[in-house]
Parts: structure tokens; sequence; C-alpha cells
């Protein structure tokens, strides 16, 4: 498995990687490697160790993080509703969106500004691990249902 260094500012921080067990079917790994790209463009405001403001590209990525997982989510959240994905499942489905949404916008409605190097690190940490484990995890289960449906 491809291993993501991030977060902790004593680890070399690399690129956010993306593997073929990240893959949930072709259409949505298409989804999820562009979630990969826009989160390694926050991997690279973090790696820079210079004394200049970020904030108005800090401000830019996230934007562009958070548009796009909207769109994913919806797009994900449509695919199982309109194949008749088990209700029960696809309701915890949505909870998990929705606490990401959540927690973003908790996170943005810090501070920025006073500690951008702070802010990254954490929202960073937070991205990776639940992108990785919703991917591994959560969208893996309904990968075969999917497929039964002769979508792949």
């Amino acid at each position: 498995m491809n291993r993501i260094k991030i977060g902790d500012p004593r680890y070399q921080v690399d690129k956010l990687l993306i593997g073929q067990e990240f893959s949930v079917l072709m259409t949505k790994f298409l989804q999820h490697k562009k979630l990969f790209e826009l989160g390694s463009k926050l991997t690279e405001l973090l790696s820079l160790k210079d004394e200049y403001d970020h904030y108005d590209e800090i401000i830019k990525a996230l934007k562009e993080m958070v548009d796009y997982t909207k769109y994913h989510f919806k797009t994900e959240e449509e695919l199982m509703k309109k194949y008749g994905y088990d209700n029960v499942a696809l309701v915890a489905h949505k909870k998990e969106h929705q606490q990401f949404i959540d927690k973003v916008a908790q996170m943005v409605s810090k501070d920025i500004d006073a500690d951008q190097q702070g802010f990254l690190l954490e929202l960073v940490d937070f991205i990776c691990e639940w992108i990785v484990n919703h991917i591994l995890k959560t969208d893996k289960q309904y990968e075969e249902f999917f497929q039964s449906c002769g979508l792949s």
C-alpha cells in the first residue's frame, strides 16, 4: 500500500500518492484521483518554508478542494440512490460525507492568517486521513454492488 507522509513537520512532506487500492470503479477512480491531486496542492503549500504570506493560495486550494469534494459526494450518493444501494448503508455513507464537510467548515472558521503552517498541518492531516480511510473502507463497500449493476 502507498504510504502518505504528511502532517508532522519532522517528516518530509510527500505528494499524495494514489494506487490501485484506491480504485473504486473506473469513473469513481478518476474522481478519487482528482481529490488526491487537490490534496497535493495543500501539501505543497505546507512544504513551503519561506516567510511569505500564502493566505490567498491556501484559500484558493481549500475552496477548490471543498467544491470538488461536494461534487464528488453528490455524484457518489446519486449513483447509490439510482441503483438501489442499501438505504441504511446510504444514510451512513451520507453521514460520513456530511461529517467531513462540517469538520472542514469548522477548521476554516479559525483564524488561518494567525498560523498558516499550523492550520495547513491540521487540515492536511485531517483531509488525508479521512480520504484514505473513506476510500479504502467505506467506498470499497459499494464496489461489488456497483459491479453487479454493470458499472465498471
